[in-house]
């Protein structure tokens, strides 16, 4: 309404003097502030008045408590703790559902004379941290407020009383009719935990238990051993790669080098080769020393060359065998080739068997999962069924012992109280919302009268 009020003086004021513009829009401003104070003096005159009584309730802690313990056979007890008291589920919000129940404000109307409707209903609120109920009750007069705030706490304690009783009959009559049930019960859960231990071969869950932890002790090995063979499978492959041959080559190798014939002529052949390079530099290709140490070479060579072939050494290989043979450093390479080789091949054995061990075990455990797991609700349910069985032979002459076990007693903490003045209307609520509306009428006019001058400056350029 206001924007659409600014928008006429706009269009009234496009083409008057900047001082009659002015004065329309302080007019404007004032009626939109007589009219914002209008209507707070409305809500004072005419809003009808209600009150509110308030009062509060406390749910004090645990009081006496009582525990019978029978050797062997079980042990029960009664507290006055509340059933409720877990983080789950509070006394304090089932007692509000109460409170706000339909049965409580229809017997708390009925109290003072009013109908369901009439009556409301009231605001409850729950303090954290601390077992506190607030209650708000409205009325048109500040004792019709208290009466209903006091009819209110009435039905809720007659309610509680009503409850209590109830679940005392209740309980005390099911117990005894139970106690053939829970025998039965027993009995059945023993003997689904020997059938199925019959029937599976599996004796308890710690059985299954044992089985999955030698799984995960074999697991592990495995990957050690595993990491260990990709170990020495890696150095096999490095020394293969820097000797050039393969490990069956280089234990062909070292055997022949044990060979005390193969030795000597391989030495020989390595001297006569030195040789041959030596005087190759001093003499002529015909000289006779020359020839005669090349002969030499050739023989030995040839005695070198005849005893591989024997040992499976084909020519292609030859080279790459005499070579580190040649040189003792290169021999212990041939050594460390041959030894790891094995080793590698050991690794990958023990792997093999740890991985048929892991996957026979993996197998049992899952033949065995289905009925471990239901070997262990069969054993949770014994449990239960023994500690029901047991806790009702001693709990037949205690469950009297507490009247507030599930329903916690609840004490008015401050009784509602009588109301000194209204709730509704506030002069303190109409004052600020007519200065909160003073300042936005003010900022629009105020905005919308900038803004004109702002268009009429930028056309006057134009």
């Amino acid at each position: 309404m206001l924007s659409r009020a600014i928008g006429r003086v706009k269009s009234s004021v496009s083409g008057l003097p900047e001082r009659h513009r002015r004065n329309r829009y302080i007019r404007g401003g004032v009626i939109s502030v007589v009219v914002v104070w209008t209507l707070c003096a409305a809500y004072l005159l005419f809003m009808p008045r209600s009150f509110v009584s308030k009062g509060a309730l406390i749910l004090p802690g645990a009081g006496a408590n009582v525990s019978v313990s029978l050797d062997k056979i079980g042990q029960t007890s009664s507290v006055a703790a509340s059933p409720f008291s877990s983080a789950s589920l509070s006394p304090k919000v089932v007692y509000r559902e109460i409170l706000l129940s339909d049965p409580v404000l229809s017997a708390a109307a009925e109290a003072v004379g009013m109908k369901l409707k009439e009556f409301g209903e009231p605001n409850i609120k729950l303090i954290d941290e601390a077992s506190v109920i607030l209650l708000e009750v409205k009325g048109r007069t500040a004792e019709m407020a208290q009466k209903k705030a006091v009819a209110l706490v009435d039905a809720f304690e007659n309610k509680l009383d009503v409850l209590r009783r109830d679940e005392i009959e209740r309980r005390d009559a099911s117990v005894r009719d139970t106690m053939k049930s829970y025998q039965a019960n027993l009995q059945a859960a023993r003997q689904r935990i020997s059938d199925l231990q019959q029937k599976t071969g599996l004796v308890s869950v710690e059985q299954f238990n044992e089985f999955a932890t030698q799984l995960e002790a074999a697991r592990k090995k495995l990957a050690e051993t595993r990491a260990e063979a990709d170990r020495l499978d890696a150095t096999q492959k490095a020394l293969t790669a820097t000797l050039g041959m393969s490990p069956k080559l280089a234990s062909t190798a070292l055997s022949l080098s044990a060979d005390s014939v193969f030795a000597k002529s391989l030495t020989d052949y390595a001297d006569l080769t030195a040789q041959v390079e030596q005087f190759s530099g001093l003499y002529g290709a015909r000289n006779p020393l020359l020839i005669q140490i090349r002969a030499k070479q050739s023989a030995a060579y040839q005695m070198v060359k005849s005893m591989a072939r024997r040992a499976g050494v084909s020519p292609n290989d030859l080279s790459r065998l005499l070579a580190p043979l040649v040189q003792k450093r290169q021999e212990e390479l041939l050594k460390e080739l041959v030894s790891g080789a094995a080793a590698a091949q050991g690794k990958q054995r023990e792997v093999i068997a740890l991985q048929r061990e892991v996957d026979a075990l993996d197998q049992r455990i899952k033949n065995l999962t289905l009925n471990a797991a239901r070997m262990e609700d069969l054993k949770k349910d014994h449990l239960v069924a023994e500690a029901v069985f047991s806790s009702a032979l001693a709990r037949v002459d205690t469950n009297k012992a507490d009247l507030f076990a599930s329903y916690p007693i609840a004490q008015v903490l401050a009784p509602p109280n009588l109301p000194k003045r209204p709730s509704q209307p506030r002069l303190l609520y109409a004052i600020l919302g007519g200065l909160v509306g003073t300042l936005l009428a003010g900022a629009a006019w105020t905005l919308a009268w900038l803004r004109q001058s702002f268009v009429q400056k930028l056309a006057k350029r134009a």
